[in-house]
């Protein structure tokens, strides 16, 4: 049997990925603040209807900003120590793809694990198909631990749980188990039902490849409409100045 490497690795974002989010975050906290000020400005000199879609615009921005400081704090706090007789796991409570308190700390030696899992779920954010990868370790006892969740098409450089996965299944002796692809549903949903069972029926390939293919497809389609909006308003722009020139 080949020797595993067990060399010590951890896994962080960096300082400057910290100060940089941070710095992000902090930057849009008085715009943020600033907006109830706004509404009720509009509203006491009679703008109602403008005072109204500003609301509407702070509900929303205020889901955003939860949701963008959950996922600033989850690169903040987790951190994965690989060591050559244990794992030492700080990670958020995932509900789904959202990274959400409390955080706990998971000290386990690779004995400890009784098998390492992945699969894919299909998510929608708003109408947008996603496409997650989640990994998890189950111990011994039954109990499941998410490590974490990995765009299908995009890697974290600093939590690539895919590879942190398959480097604690081979610590463990053990194969790194692929459970198929599940739909999920709504990714904002899941924070509050959470994902869904690992118990669930895995979809078929052919299923997998549909929903694959409707996911580039509406990409296309998105990437479609915003260039003729582009060129649409570049030509209606070219054309108002060519009037405007031939007026003079």
């Amino acid at each position: 049997m080949t020797d595993v490497d067990k060399t010590m690795r951890i896994f962080e974002a960096s300082r400057g990925r910290k100060v940089i989010l941070i710095t992000v975050f902090t930057l849009l906290i008085p715009f943020f603040i600033s907006l109830p000020f706004m509404i009720f400005l509009r509203a006491s000199k009679g703008l109602y209807y403008d005072a109204a879609i500003l609301f509407l615009f702070a509900i929303l921005f205020a889901i955003w900003m939860v949701f963008l400081g959950a996922h600033i704090l989850s690169s903040l706090r987790t951190r994965i120590q690989l060591n050559e007789q244990d794992a030492v796991l700080l990670v958020p409570n995932w509900r789904g793809p959202l990274p959400l308190l409390p955080y706990k700390t998971i000290s386990l030696t690779y004995e400890d694990v009784k098998s390492v899992e992945s699969r894919s779920e299909i998510y929608r954010e708003a109408i947008i198909p996603v496409l997650m990868r989640s990994c998890s370790i189950v111990t011994q006892d039954g109990e499941r631990h998410i490590l974490g969740y990995t765009k299908e098409k995009a890697t974290d450089p600093a939590f690539p749980f895919s590879e942190i996965s398959h480097e604690i299944a081979m610590r463990s002796g053990l194969p790194l188990s692929e459970r198929g692809t599940v739909h999920a549903g709504g990714q904002y949903l899941a924070a509050i039902k959470g994902p869904p069972s690992w118990d669930k029926q895995p979809l078929s390939p052919a299923a997998v490849q549909t929903a694959r293919k409707a996911a580039q497809k509406f990409w296309w389609i998105m990437i479609a409409i915003s260039a003729a909006i582009l060129v649409t308003g570049i030509g209606i722009e070219f054309w108002r100045l060519g009037v405007e020139g031939f007026a003079q």
